[in-house]
C-alpha cells in the first residue's frame, strides 16, 4: 500500500516536471492559419501580464482572450489570427524546436506554475495611435466596399482635415472581439457615443432613443438609419439636408409602422401640400448642389432632440411653435403660428370652413379652366373666321 501511494506521488511529480518542460516548447510554436493553431497564439496572448512599449514610453496590452476570438463574428467565418497579422505567421517564433521564452525575453520573470508573468517587448510605433492606424489597413483587404464608402464620410474628412482621433474601422468595430453592432440594435448608438456622448444623451431623451434604448423597442430609428452605416453625414451636409424629407418619408409614410402607435401617414401627405414643401421642391430641381434653405422636419422637430407634439418640450408643441418659427421668420409675430394647421387634414368637425373650402376649392378651380378653355376656343375660332371674311373682302375689293 506505502509503495503504491509512493508511485502516485512520483508520477505527480514527474507529471509537474514534463508539464514545465514541454509548456515553453508549446509556447515556441508558430502562428499557423487554421484554427487547430489559433490556440497557440492564446498561450503568450492570452497572457493578462503580456504587454509592449511604444516608441514614447507608453505601454499597451497585447492580452487577447478565448473569449473575444470565439464570440467574434470572424470565428464564426473561419478567420483566424494569421489571416489578419499576415506578418506574424511565423514570427515572433521562427525556429520553435530550438527556441525558448528566455531566448528572446531573458529579462523577463517567470512562474513556474503558469510558465511565464509580465512578458513584454518594444514596438517600433511612436504612439498608440499609429499602431492603431497601421493596423486599420488590415481591415481593407478584405472589405473593401466598405472602405470605398468610408472614404466620402464625414469620419474620413475630417481624418483628412489632421484630426488623427476621427473614428477609424477598429474605434467601432473593435479588433478581436468583432461582433454585429445591431445585437442588440441599441449597441448601435451605445458605440457611437464612445464620440458623440453629448448628442448621444440628447437622443437617448428624444422619442426615439427612449423607444429603443429605454424599452428596447426597435421600430424606431438608430444613429444609422439616419446618418448611415461607411458613407456617414450629418445635417449640415447638402446631401443629408436635401435627401432628409425622404428619409424621414421611408418611416412615416408606412402605415403598418405608424398604426401601432396612432401616428397618421399623412404628415408626409400634408408636407408635400404646404408651402415649405413645394418650394424645397422647386429649390432643388434648380439648385441641386446647394442646401435648400426652406424648412425641411428637422427645422421644425428637431435633429436629435425629437420628441412628441404633445410634450411640453417639443419645439412643435403650440407654446413653443412661435420662437421655432422664427428662426426662419424672423418678423413672425404671435398669431403667426396660427396660421399653419399642422400635419393633419382638416375635417367638418374640426375645422367646417376650411373642410368646404377645400372641397369646393378643387371644384372651383376645375370650372373656372373648363369654362375659360370653351372661351378660349370660341374666342379663337371667332377671330379667325373674322380673319377670313376680311381677308375674302380684300380679294373682292381688287
Amino acid at each position: 500500500m506505502k509503495s503504491r501511494i509512493q508511485g502516485s506521488f512520483l508520477a505527480f511529480i514527474l507529471s509537474l516536471f514534463l508539464s514545465s518542460v514541454m509548456v515553453p516548447v508549446a509556447l515556441a510554436a508558430p502562428f499557423p492559419n487554421s484554427e487547430g493553431h489559433q490556440g497557440e497564439c492564446l498561450l503568450c496572448h492570452a497572457q493578462e501580464s503580456f504587454f509592449a512599449y511604444l516608441e514614447n514610453g507608453e505601454s499597451i496590452s497585447l492580452t487577447v482572450t478565448t473569449d473575444h476570438t470565439k464570440n467574434s463574428i470572424h470565428w464564426d467565418e473561419n478567420i483566424y489570427c494569421a489571416d489578419c497579422h499576415t506578418d506574424q505567421s511565423d514570427n515572433p517564433h521562427p525556429n520553435p524546436d530550438t527556441t525558448t521564452c528566455k531566448d528572446c525575453h531573458p529579462n523577463n520573470e517567470y512562474d513556474e506554475e503558469v510558465n511565464l508573468a509580465n512578458i513584454s517587448f518594444k514596438l517600433a510605433y511612436l504612439t498608440l495611435r499609429d499602431y492603431q492606424l497601421n493596423l486599420n489597413n488590415i481591415c481593407k483587404d478584405c472589405h473593401q466596399s466598405e472602405a470605398e464608402r468610408s472614404a466620402d464620410s464625414t469620419h474620413q474628412m475630417v481624418f483628412d482635415q489632421g484630426n488623427l482621433s476621427a473614428p477609424i474601422c477598429t474605434d467601432c468595430h473593435k479588433s478581436h472581439f468583432v461582433v454585429k453592432p445591431n445585437q442588440p440594435r441599441s449597441m448601435i448608438s451605445e458605440i457611437c457615443s464612445e464620440c458623440h456622448l453629448a448628442v448621444y444623451t440628447t437622443y437617448a431623451g428624444s422619442v426615439h432613443g427612449a423607444a429603443l434604448i429605454g424599452e428596447g423597442n426597435e421600430d424606431v430609428p438608430s444613429c444609422v438609419d439616419c446618418h448611415g452605416v461607411h458613407d456617414i453625414s450629418g445635417p449640415y451636409d447638402i446631401t443629408f439636408r436635401n435627401a432628409s424629407v425622404i428619409m424621414c418619408t421611408t418611416c412615416h409614410s408606412d402605415e403598418s409602422l405608424m398604426a401601432p402607435y396612432g401616428i397618421s401617414t399623412q404628415i408626409i401627405e400634408t408636407y408635400l401640400k404646404d408651402f415649405h414643401a413645394r418650394s424645397s421642391n422647386l429649390f432643388i430641381l434648380s439648385n441641386k448642389n446647394r442646401p435648400k434653405d426652406q424648412a425641411v422636419c428637422f427645422d421644425c422637430h428637431g435633429i436629435h432632440n425629437i420628441l412628441a407634439p404633445d410634450n411640453p418640450s417639443s419645439q412643435v408643441y403650440p407654446e413653443n411653435l412661435l420662437h421655432t418659427c422664427q428662426k426662419c421668420h424672423i418678423d413672425a409675430d404671435i398669431t403667426f403660428p396660427r396660421t399653419w394647421l399642422g400635419h393633419y387634414v382638416p375635417t367638418i368637425e374640426d375645422n367646417p370652413i376650411l373642410f368646404f373650402i377645400n372641397k369646393f376649392y378643387p371644384t372651383l378651380i376645375g370650372t373656372v379652366l373648363f369654362v375659360s378653355s370653351i372661351y378660349i376656343f370660341f374666342d379663337a375660332r371667332k377671330r379667325s373666321q373674322l380673319k377670313n371674311s376680311i381677308d375674302k373682302n380684300e380679294q373682292e375689293g381688287k
